[in-house]
């Protein structure tokens, strides 16, 4: 049931509306490298969320920092689990579409 929760679910539960009654008893503990505060956690996931919209509804992003989108991204897996952080930046293509700068 978990993996069917959408990121936006997630970015919503890490919001500061769930501050007291789910972020201090339970989801801290799901990222125990952060820096332990919901406002860093919750701000990773929504740049994060944001970026994967634009680019499923097929917005122009070439203006965006994507380099920045990835170091957050990576960061926040990097919270969740060092494995994680590291299997995600090994996979990544992003430096390499960066650096063939593709044109619009």
């Amino acid at each position: 049931m978990i993996a069917n929760l959408t990121l936006g679910f997630w970015v919503n539960a890490l919001s500061r509306s769930y501050h007291d009654t789910l972020w201090i008893p339970a989801l801290r503990h799901a990222f125990p490298r952060s820096t332990g505060r919901r406002k860093d956690v919750w701000y990773r996931a929504w740049v994060v969320l944001n970026a994967r919209n634009d680019i499923a509804h097929h917005t122009r992003i070439w203006k965006r920092d994507v380099l920045d989108i990835e170091r957050r991204a990576l960061q926040l897996a990097d919270w969740v689990d060092d494995g994680l952080h590291t299997w995600l930046a090994e996979v990544s293509t992003v430096q390499e579409v960066v650096d063939a700068k593709p044109t619009p």
